[in-house]
């Protein structure tokens, strides 16, 4: 079912960016990964994937922006982007609230299994 369907990584520790791949790639997911929101806008663009996985703390441009912006910045309808799951070690209740309010369709706290991230990834992939 998920084989081959690609999942954009937008996470800034590199360490977390190599597990989330090494994991992701074991169950036939093909990942791509940036380090930054702004190069997320790119990729997105260039490689059309079936579903985001978004860190939310950043240096620059946070990922609670992109969320909000994302449609706007991509000049897409929300039906034609792909759906996106917030990872994050920011786990309060208002926090969670307000990112599935600005466009995520799950959160998954941080330290996270890796069988329930593959869980939750798997029922937000498009058909």
């Amino acid at each position: 079912m998920e084989k081959g369907k690609k999942i954009l990584i937008v996470e800034d520790d590199e360490a977390m960016q190599a597990l989330l791949r090494k994991r992701l790639a074991s169950h036939g997911f093909r990942c791509v990964s940036v380090f930054t929101v702004e190069s997320a806008l790119e990729k997105i663009k260039e490689v059309k994937p079936d579903l985001v996985l978004l860190d939310l703390g950043f240096k620059k441009t946070d990922g609670t922006a992109f969320l909000e912006n994302f449609e706007q910045w991509l000049g897409a309808k929300k039906k034609k982007l792909p759906p996106v799951v917030v990872i994050s070690g920011f786990k309060d209740r208002e926090i969670v609230e307000y990112v599935l309010n600005a466009g995520a369709v799950d959160f998954v706290a941080k330290p996270f299994e890796a069988d329930d991230l593959v869980k939750t990834i798997r029922e937000h992939l498009p058909a």
